[in-house]
């Protein structure tokens, strides 16, 4: 009796056999995969995002943007021995303004910076010369670009990482007017991250009224030219598999002294912003300019 065979002349089970399955499957994987590509190319997904060049005028050294202006509105960068002092009180001068601030590598490496070579950052701070109480701000802008998985930092978790205390119900969005400024610039929301002041103890610091001092922190992104003050909303957009050019800055400020209440520091950061925020926005492309780039790619 002859041994029944497979339809191709080798036994079922025997290596010729193997081989069969094996073929069929890679056939299969292989119309996928070009299925797969076809699809992506005529549907406009984007699995790697393109970087965004930054405008010429951001001159950078070590990331470190160097082409911020030293004055914008009435405010001015803090001047070299206006804030550092000696153990005796003296001024002390090096040559470099005391408002800026320049980041370790450690710390570039901490925040992503170096992660692409077109990120850069401005951390700063700036006096008011109004008259009145001298008023100083803080004022730090990071651009990313380049990047997918990309996780913004943001006040609430450095604070809460730092051992600070986040006030929930203190915390939340607050609109700003930008008269003169380009739309959707010319009016949008930063969040704004309040806390409590501690001492070393831990315990909080009271006011004159025996009430715990309050403080905040400001910030907005611009995503790919829009302002939005939502971190899950910056991810989800460098994730939408239709965006190719991608970038996200964070703009963020904050009082180096509370005000007596959150009202009256949310005034006096509203002023700032609405003076420092058309400046920044000089350092970034714009919405047009990502859509230009989408234009000229053909995408």
């Amino acid at each position: 009796m002859k041994t029944p065979t497979a339809g191709n002349g080798s036994r079922p089970g025997s290596p010729q056999g193997g081989r069969g399955h094996f073929y069929v499957a890679v056939g299969v994987l292989a119309v996928a995969a070009v299925g797969f590509h076809v699809s992506k190319r005529a549907l406009g997904v984007v699995l790697v995002k393109s970087p965004v060049p930054p405008p010429a005028r951001v001159e950078r050294q070590d990331q470190r943007l160097t082409s911020f202006p030293e004055t914008f509105g009435h405010y001015r960068l803090v001047a070299d021995g206006e804030l550092d002092r000696d153990k005796d009180g003296k001024p002390v001068k090096d040559g470099v303004p005391d408002g800026i601030q320049e980041y370790r590598h450690e710390q570039l490496g901490e925040l992503d910076i170096t992660n692409h070579p077109m990120n850069w950052y401005y951390s700063a701070r700036f006096v008011d010369t109004q008259a009145g109480p001298p008023r100083l701000f803080h004022i730090n802008v990071t651009y990313y670009t380049g990047t997918l998985d990309a996780v913004p930092h943001v006040a609430e978790i450095c604070i809460a990482a730092g051992g600070g205390k986040v006030l929930d119900a203190d915390s939340g969005e607050m609109p700003v007017d930008v008269p003169g400024a380009a739309a959707p610039w010319d009016r949008f929301e930063v969040r704004r991250i309040a806390y409590g002041l501690h001492g070393k103890d831990g315990r909080p610091i009271l006011d004159r009224r025996g009430e715990p001092i309050k403080s905040a922190e400001y910030y907005v992104f611009s995503m790919n030219g829009r302002p939005t003050c939502s971190r899950a909303e910056v991810r989800r957009k460098l994730a939408w598999p239709l965006n190719k050019y991608c970038y996200y800055a964070k703009v963020q400020i904050a009082p180096l002294q509370p005000e007596p209440t959150l009202a009256e520091q949310d005034a006096v950061c509203r002023e700032f912003l609405r003076h420092a925020v058309p400046v920044v926005l000089g350092f970034l492309p714009s919405a047009q300019d990502v859509e230009a780039l989408t234009r000229a790619d053909g995408s």
